[in-house]
């Protein structure tokens, strides 16, 4: 056999993995390290509209994210999550010395107290902003810095500025380096995350309310978060997410915003 034809037929089985599943009315979850958009809904001209997976797509409005993926499957009950979370996301707590704890274990600073979250789709884990006063104080909010020349964008942005009283110079750079100095959850590998990191715990469902995980991350403020990524268009702005809206921009590194820690 050709390897032109091997490969064709290895396309054409994933094709067909990919295709929605008449019996289950949605398509099959793949194995991926990708989040869904946790949109359930699916619309037409006037408004909302079933979604009922393939025999819905007989209609003008095919292909509508709500009818695929791990939400759908979540609406159909036949998601088996490691953890909990809304949609299709599945989420779980970690303590603060880096244990997995129940869903049930509160917020707070003892050795097995929660204060991070794991993602287990993407094997990523978050830090979750609390209320107490110190670095990880939800009102938080700094100027982007980094004298990583590799990965500035050959500026590194304002060194003192932001809205902060517990963090050293309120600059983004500080923020991690005080948050790995405490060894949070264990670990002190902590970073900004990228815009499609960060975009991948936001949850559309919630647009009208912001769209954080109020659960598993709690104390979020419906508003910009920093990215650890300069702008493509200029070096002197910085990559941003709206936690009220979900949408990705980019403001001057002089700017100030809210930051969340990722590993």
């Amino acid at each position: 056999m050709s390897q032109a034809l091997t490969s064709a037929r290895r396309l054409a089985h994933l094709l067909v993995k990919l295709m929605p599943v008449a019996g289950a009315m949605i398509s099959p979850v793949l194995a991926t390290p990708l989040n869904d958009s946790g949109l359930s809904a699916c619309y037409d001209a006037s408004g909302s509209l079933a979604c009922n997976g393939i025999a819905g797509d007989a209609d003008s409005y095919p292909r509508q994210d709500g009818r695929y993926g791990r939400d759908a499957a979540q609406g159909a009950s036949v998601l088996v999550k490691e953890g909990n979370g809304g949609s299709g996301f599945d989420f779980s707590k970690i303590a603060n010395d880096g244990s997995g704890v129940a869903p049930s274990t509160p917020l707070g600073t003892g050795a097995t107290d929660w204060a991070c979250t794991r993602d287990n789709i993407t094997g990523l884990t978050w830090e979750v902003k609390t209320l107490n006063p110190g670095p990880r104080l939800n009102t938080e909010a700094v100027v982007w810095y980094s004298t990583q020349s590799t990965t500035n964008g050959g500026y590194a942005g304002t060194s003192v500025g932001g809205g902060c009283s517990h963090v050293t110079n309120c600059n983004s750079e500080q923020y991690v380096s005080q948050v790995n100095t405490a060894g949070l959850c264990g670990h002190n590998d902590w970073r900004l995350p990228t815009p499609a990191e960060l975009r991948g715990i936001a949850n559309m469902s919630q647009s009208g309310s912001g769209v954080s995980d109020s659960v598993y991350f709690p104390n979020m403020q419906s508003s910009f978060y920093l990215t650890a990524t300069t702008s493509a268009v200029s070096n002197t702005n910085a990559v941003i997410v709206n936690f009220g809206t979900g949408s990705i921009s980019s403001q001057t590194k002089s700017s100030t915003g809210y930051v969340i820690l990722v590993r």
